[in-house]
């Protein structure tokens, strides 16, 4: 019973390293550091996704973390998707000045996107649903001179306001019920 302990803080160590690359996008060395950081992450998720299947998760106590095995495949692909679109930025944006911001901000979407992933907790939901919409918002307000990415992060921005709204009612009532 040693390694359910483990394996309920395993899959949290995906959304924390992304927390930490954000965290160190200020750093001179940012890139080498969000590419080990988020191949370190793709590690956790990778190991994370291993022990459950080794271990099975059925006589796990369910905290905040899904036990399905689907939960452990998508944080893989989120992943290893952050892995590729993080090199691709690196040289896309190579003497930007605004890499820092869209690094930091890349890195929030990303555990935002593990944290909903993985959890299964629906408070710990919402509030990484809205950590979502809320850095994507960043991301496309990247560049602020682009009339269409502002008309875009502004519709984006009512119709997740609304989502959530509506996510949050939702709850309640699961809540009630």
């Amino acid at each position: 019973m040693q390694h359910a302990n483990f394996l309920l803080l395993m899959p949290l160590l995906l959304p924390l390293v992304h927390i930490l690359a954000a965290c160190c996008s200020a750093t001179q060395a940012r890139w080498r550091v969000s590419f080990g950081l988020s191949a370190a992450g793709l590690v956790a998720a990778l190991a994370s996704g291993l022990l459950a299947l080794n271990f099975g998760t059925a006589d796990m106590p369910r905290v905040l973390v899904s036990s399905a095995p689907a939960s452990h495949v998508l944080a893989v692909l989120v992943g290893f998707l952050g892995l590729i679109i993080g090199r691709f930025s690196r040289n896309y944006l190579a003497g930007e000045r605004r890499a820092q911001r869209f690094l930091m901000n890349f890195h929030v979407a990303l555990a935002a996107v593990s944290l909903v992933v993985l959890t299964d907790h629906l408070l710990l939901l919402l509030v990484a649903w809205i950590g979502i919409s809320l850095a994507l918002h960043e991301l496309l307000v990247l560049y602020p001179d682009r009339p269409r990415a502002a008309l875009a992060a502004h519709k984006k921005f009512l119709f997740a306001r609304l989502a959530e709204i509506g996510a949050a009612d939702q709850g309640q009532a699961l809540r009630v019920a």
